[in-house]
């Protein structure tokens, strides 16, 4: 009797460990981010912005309303310290070229159509002159000769390793470039002078969101831009991945082969994406910062 009852004794404990491992709380996962690496493999995030101060020399170009940011978090070989990486998608544009420009080339150009010479070097030219591309400018690539390997497009910062309450934090990140002046030779014999500009992009209060819901695909931040003499503020709310759109239909995140769509925008169902036909990119419906993801 007095072993049955020492047996039973024990295998209550063994149950009773058992279950409690099965129970133990699970360790936080790490800080982790969607790695998007550049702007040609992998989508980089979509930052949506909302102005809260701009000064009067900023122009309409650069007021922004949104903006693509590649994003990536990495810890150095044998280091358990993580950083994040946030890489602004409008100081990329000027390096490789999307934001200033230059009449450069004639051979895409149709002066000569609308000044009645024959032969044209645009082939898309009217016979009454009725194509709008008189002039085809081509992109101008900006230059800082102090980061020729392009490192300072980069805003870096330590990143923490564990979420607390679902949130993980980074100290203000700062992304730069000061270009040199350029003068550029243009098709009609003329120049086009583009002065030096030193372009900053600082993000601080960053908060990447680290829940069941939002596993890292989302983050918001204060904002400060300058270009030369404009200085401008934002609140910034962006979310992973950037994806271009003409219709809802192109930020379905679900396969439809009815239709003929083999794979869907990527997007999490649970973001509820609709087309912003104004920006031409997919957004977000409910509020990607707030528990349980209400609608805006």
């Amino acid at each position: 009797m007095t072993r049955f009852v020492r047996l039973a004794f024990s295998t209550s404990l063994l149950l009773g460990a058992a279950l409690s491992s099965c129970f133990d709380a699970q360790p936080v996962p790490p800080c982790r981010v969607v790695a998007t690496q550049d702007f040609t493999r992998s989508p980089p995030y979509l930052a949506l912005l909302t102005s809260t101060s701009a000064s009067a020399a900023c122009t309409a170009e650069q007021k922004l309303t949104s903006m693509r940011i590649g994003v990536q978090d990495f810890a150095a070989p044998g280091s358990d310290e993580a950083s994040l990486v946030l890489r602004p998608g409008r100081l990329v544009d000027m390096v490789r070229g999307s934001v200033f420009t230059a009449d450069t080339d004639p051979r895409n150009n149709c002066q000569a159509a609308f000044e009645g010479r024959p032969n044209p070097r645009c082939e898309t030219c009217g016979p009454a002159g009725t194509n709008p591309c008189r002039v085809v400018e081509e992109p101008v690539a900006r230059v800082d000769p102090n980061d020729r390997d392009e490192k300072k497009l980069n805003a870096l910062a330590p990143f923490t390793p564990e979420p607390k309450a679902g949130v993980c934090l980074a100290p203000p990140l700062v992304a730069e470039q000061d270009f040199e002046a350029v003068s550029i030779a243009t098709v009609d014999a003329g120049t086009v002078m583009l002065p030096s500009l030193r372009v900053r992009y600082e993000f601080t209060d960053v908060k990447v969101f680290m829940t069941a819901e939002v596993p890292g695909t989302a983050f918001t931040a204060k904002l400060s831009q300058t270009e030369g003499d404009c200085v401008a503020t934002y609140e910034l709310v962006a979310f992973h991945p950037a994806v271009a759109c003409t219709s809802d239909i192109d930020c379905d995140p679900n396969v439809d082969l009815d239709a003929g769509r083999t794979r869907g925008s990527g997007i999490d169902p649970d973001f509820d994406p609709a087309c912003d036909t104004g920006i031409g990119f997919c957004v977000p419906r409910v509020d990607v910062t707030k528990p349980g993801l209400p609608k805006k």
